[in-house]
């Protein structure tokens, strides 16, 4: 474990791999013959969890992460009183939902996220005035709303931004005022405010406007995080939306215009930060106001965040849509298949906009 945590510093991960490699058997062994000693099996998860660490884009790593898991189980049994091992096993399962959200397995994701969330609550139920563990477990939450999102599952997603909320909302005193807080409060109001929608529009213009107030504070008192103004963008964006959705467009034009005028300034404060290109050629082609878009300067955006990504499929999502508002149908539909073979995040948007393209060619397939 040593050789090898040392050939790692040195960027020798080929070596370093083969070091924990040798290792993990040896530990293994150890643990299996001396059950008495914890030792043992904390070293068996640290070989585990580095080789996971360099091994983090093959689907081994997943493996590695799952041998660290089991083995910390082992040690919470052994040791029920040990919340180190927890705080471990719910760090491990973190790392194991997110690499497979990432590689598309979302029903794993799930699995490894809802291990970790009863990891984390009874961590909380055992030290009650522990702020990061109620973080964590909130957190938790949050990342289980937005996997069940991506599954369609907008019941489950929306309890679970609601348990995310609640566990913050039972925080007293400091805690409250911590900047992790206020921003967790932000980006938790946001996802279940968008997740409502027009299925209960008063209580999601509420969450909405939560969330606004939140990164409106944040955006004072760290005026040179760019963000907190992103993401404070994107709540009146959200809001925007809402209000259009509910004839309410005069009050929606407020919210857009600042929306527009924050994107403006982060892309050009930022000219070389591809997301906040991409974030203001979006809302200057796809404003819930018609008459706030302004496609060609969208268009301009668009490009220039392809010119500082060009494989990232929600910026080429971007580019066609900006394409067919300014009329250029074929360029839009090489943009939308490009998208659609480099991820599918947006599949069902390329899909839609590729038949509005060949239906505005005179395609009649």
């Amino acid at each position: 474990n040593s050789i090898g945590v040392l050939l790692m510093r040195d960027d020798r991960d080929s070596a370093a791999e083969q070091a924990f490699r040798d290792a993990v058997p040896l530990w293994r062994s150890l643990s299996n013959h001396y059950l008495n000693l914890p030792e043992y099996q904390e070293e068996l998860v640290r070989s585990c969890q580095n080789l996971a660490a360099l091994l983090r884009e093959s689907r081994e790593s997943a493996d590695w992460h799952r041998l660290a898991r089991d083995t910390l189980r082992r040690l919470i049994q052994q040791y029920p009183d040990h919340h180190k091992y927890r705080e471990q096993m719910a760090e491990t399962s973190d790392r194991l939902g997110t690499f497979f959200q990432a590689h598309g397995r979302l029903d794993e994701a799930r699995e490894a996220y809802a291990d970790e969330t009863n990891q984390w609550q009874v961590l909380v139920e055992s030290f009650p005035d522990v702020a990061a563990y109620r973080q964590q477990l909130s957190k938790t939450h949050n990342a289980l709303g937005i996997l069940y999102s991506a599954l369609g599952s907008m019941a489950d997603a929306t309890d679970a931004y609601r348990e995310a909320l609640r566990v913050l909302d039972e925080m007293s005193g400091d805690q409250v005022s911590l900047p992790g807080h206020r921003e967790a409060v932000a980006k938790i109001s946001h996802n279940r405010g968008l997740m409502i929608g027009m299925n209960d529009p008063s209580e999601s213009a509420k969450l909405l406007r939560r969330s606004q107030t939140s990164f409106a504070g944040l955006c004072r008192d760290f005026p040179n995080n760019p963000t907190y103004q992103h993401a404070l963008a994107s709540s009146h964006t959200g809001l925007g939306n809402l209000l259009v959705a509910t004839d309410r467009s005069a009050l929606a034009m407020d919210h857009f215009q600042l929306a527009l005028e924050l994107r403006e300034s982060l892309a050009r404060r930022f000219s070389n930060v591809a997301p906040l290109h991409n974030s203001l050629a979006w809302l200057l082609v796809s404003c819930g106001e018609t008459s706030m878009r302004d496609p060609a300067r969208g268009l301009e955006h668009a490009q220039t965040a392809i010119r500082l990504s060009p494989e990232d499929p929600l910026f080429l999502n971007t580019l066609g849509v900006a394409q067919y508002r300014v009329g250029e149908f074929e360029a839009a539909i090489e943009s939308l298949k490009k998208s659609r073979s480099l991820g599918p995040s947006m599949e069902s948007t390329d899909m839609f906009v590729i038949a509005m393209c060949y239906q505005r060619l005179g395609s009649t397939d």
